[in-house]
């Protein structure tokens, strides 16, 4: 049996030429006249011997497949397309590899290191677009999620389930956020990924407050804690208004509990002295406070607040909750112009909205009373 020096075909006794290749057959290795048993040539610079006949056999199948897949349903899966390719860029390389261990067919390595980069660079085009349906399937999915959680709404009661289902639901978002960035320039609404993952940070920051108040009325500080430094560490890196005003309660939350633990006597907290804590949190809740001093941003959230979706109405929540621990920190800074300044803010606010509801005169008188006894 003879096979051609050039691609390794077999050759008949009769041929002159490689059907395949085209190259004269007095090239050709006669391999079962030249010797009798398997001759081994072996290439010190990688350490590994090579039957001549085993390695055409090789390179034969490997090209083979490489040409042959050149011309196949390129409408298959991609996934299927991916995995073929894969396999083809492997053998190559294992061709190429074979190849430098014999000086006669050390020629050969170019064309087939050509024809291993180009396989590997079809499985990664392939690999790309795989991933880009995976991406779009469970972004479809997560959306599904949520939707059906928000519909729910009317129903919710049970604080530490919807903490665990938006918890959930904002793990599996930050995984397609560090993904969104390879696919971004593709057909992808960005504003809408944007919108939801956003909606998604802000249930789950409202419920990580309130189950920090939740560990506070049982006067488990340091857990409160805990849930508080989670929401802030979230909420601040979000520029919106919205998070701006979660952030600064979660930081002044924070200041309250350092002062509970050092009022029982407990000096740190994570190997920080509670006294740096309280003075840190505070400074930081007036920095995040700075929306309170837009009037438009403020009647905006005073105007959804009637829109009765939870989302809304826990803006506008935790949105008094910040005039007042504003008003709380002016006090303890003793800086009673802004604290003038944001009450009137906030009543020029609730002015602007047209509404007869009782519960925004309220809230106005409330601020008066605030503002004229300082």
């Amino acid at each position: 049996m003879a096979y051609c020096s050039k691609c390794g075909r077999k050759l008949k006794k009769r041929d002159q030429f490689c059907k395949k290749c085209g190259t004269p057959v007095n090239a050709v290795i006669p391999v079962q006249e030249v010797r009798q048993e398997p001759v081994f040539v072996r290439n010190d610079s990688i350490g590994i011997k090579v039957d001549l006949e085993e390695y055409y056999k090789v390179k034969s199948e490997a090209v083979s497949l490489y040409q042959k897949q050149m011309v196949s349903n390129p409408f298959a899966p991609a996934g299927i397309l991916r995995d073929k390719w894969n396999e083809i860029s492997n053998q190559l390389n294992n061709a190429y590899t074979l190849s430098q261990a014999n000086p006669e067919t050390i020629a050969d390595g170019p064309e087939l290191m050509q024809f291993a980069e180009d396989a590997r660079k079809r499985s990664d085009s392939y690999e790309f677009e795989t991933g880009y349906e995976d991406f779009k399937s469970e972004f479809l999915s997560l959306c599904k999620d949520y939707r059906a959680l928000i519909d729910e709404e009317c129903s919710w009661d049970d604080e530490s389930e919807l903490l665990q289902r938006f918890e959930s639901l904002h793990q599996r978002m930050n995984i397609l956020a560090d993904r969104y960035k390879k696919y971004s320039q593709l057909d992808i609404d960005w504003r809408l990924f944007r919108d939801i993952q956003s909606n998604i940070a802000f249930y789950y920051c409202v419920q990580l407050l309130f189950e920090a108040e939740n560990e506070r009325r049982a006067n488990r500080y340091y857990a409160a804690n805990q849930y508080e430094v989670k929401c802030s560490g979230i909420a601040s890196a979000f520029s919106d208004d919205r998070f701006m005003i979660l952030a600064a309660n979660a930081f002044y939350r924070q200041s309250l509990n350092a002062k509970k633990l050092e009022d029982q006597g407990i000096p740190m907290i994570d190997s920080r002295s509670v006294v740096e804590i309280r003075r840190e949190c505070i400074n930081k809740a007036e920095s995040y406070m700075s929306p309170l001093e837009n009037v438009d941003y403020c009647s905006s959230v005073i105007a959804r607040h009637y829109e009765g979706s939870y989302l809304n109405t826990w803006e506008w929540l935790f949105l008094d909750y910040a005039v007042n621990s504003m008003v709380k920190i002016c006090e303890f800074k003793h800086n009673y112009r802004k604290r003038k300044k944001i009450l009137n803010i906030a009543i020029d606010a609730l002015n602007r909205v047209e509404s007869e509801e009782e519960w925004r005169f309220y809230i106005i008188n409330r601020y008066t009373v605030l503002r004229d006894t300082a």
